[in-house]
């Protein structure tokens, strides 16, 4: 009989201590929306996230997303030596066994379960109750959590073509540049599938990202690699324009598609936007098929321009690694 018992406490403190069952095809609930939001771009609702490393050095917005270090998938990452750690749900919540208090202190404190020292990058966050709470729900689904346009087999590329015989020469040349691609077994054997669209913003939600769009407004949570029409806001950052031009010419079109294969391998085998707007950003001299080598960066959204005249251009967010050997 005791024994009884004994397994039954036992086995209730592991339920306890485990995250409930998630479903992987439900979609995110608000406060899951909003912890992605959190660890992906460093936004709390529509601010900043901040942070600030043992050493001092202030951390804000993209600089302090969760992601940065440890993978918009939570695989985790490594840079100079210093390991972020995975942040999978049944690491996080199993092997480690966090919680929603612990996850609290965790931002807060700078100590794990035990209490413990986190690593000195692990930036102290001030974040708000319903803030944690948001990133809570979000942690325990980022196994299986899957931005639009991306399904076990394909992934679906959006784009709106411009009128009449370059649109013709558009869309042969992303049909080409789209066949070539799958023809070399796709991007971690998913197939990638041009979807056509006169409105960007009807598609938003099918759809990854977007390639050559012939237009001036586009949905504001979706990458799009150009040559584009200038776009009227782009209040993340999402627009990669490969040159400046009025349109799309057919060369255009296919380095759009070859700068979008190399982002997608660099984003790994379980893409999401922000992943690929990373690997985007780690683009340097990349070599297209018809344009000059071209390349991103965080501050930087032009693939293919002369040094501009006067003070040079702001210095990228440093990451916590990047930072700490700053102060050394």
């Amino acid at each position: 009989m005791r024994r009884a018992a004994a397994l039954f406490l036992l086995l209730a403190a592991c339920s306890a201590s485990s995250p409930a069952p998630v479903d992987p095809d439900a979609p995110l609930s608000v406060a899951a929306r909003a912890g992605k939001a959190i660890y992906q771009r460093g936004l709390a609702g529509d601010r900043p996230v901040a942070g600030k490393l043992a050493i001092g050095v202030a951390l804000e917005g993209a600089a302090a997303a969760c992601a940065r270090c440890h993978g918009a998938d939570g695989s985790g990452s490594s840079e100079g030596g210093r390991v972020a750690p995975a942040l999978l749900p049944h690491l996080l919540f199993g092997q480690r066994g966090y919680d929603r208090a612990a996850l609290a202190r965790a931002l807060g404190d700078g100590v794990d379960p035990a209490g413990r020292p986190l690593d000195s990058l692990m930036p102290r966050y001030r974040l708000e109750g319903a803030a944690i709470d948001a990133l809570h729900a979000y942690l325990q689904r980022l196994a299986t959590d899957v931005d639009p346009g991306v399904e076990a087999d394909r992934i679906h590329v959006g784009t709106v073509l411009p009128a009449g015989r370059a649109g013709k020469a558009v869309l042969q040349a992303l049909e080409t540049a789209v066949a070539e691609v799958n023809a070399a077994g796709g991007i971690y054997r998913r197939r990638l599938v041009l979807v056509l669209a006169s409105d960007p913003g009807a598609i938003a939600e099918e759809v990854l990202v977007l390639v050559a769009p012939a237009a001036t407004v586009l949905p504001a949570s979706v990458p799009a690699i150009g040559p584009l029409l200038p776009r009227e806001e782009d209040p993340l950052g999402l627009t990669f324009d490969l040159v400046r031009a009025p349109a799309a010419s057919a060369a255009e079109a296919t380095a759009a598609i070859e700068v979008l294969a190399e982002a997608l391998r660099r984003a790994g085998a379980r893409p999401t936007r922000a992943a690929v707007v990373r690997a985007l950003e780690s683009l340097h001299r990349f070599e297209t098929t018809g344009l000059p080598p071209l390349g991103f960066g965080p501050n930087r959204r032009l693939g293919i321009r002369q040094p501009p005249p006067g003070p040079a251009a702001p210095a990228a967010p440093p990451t916590p690694a990047a930072a700490a050997r700053a102060t050394r």
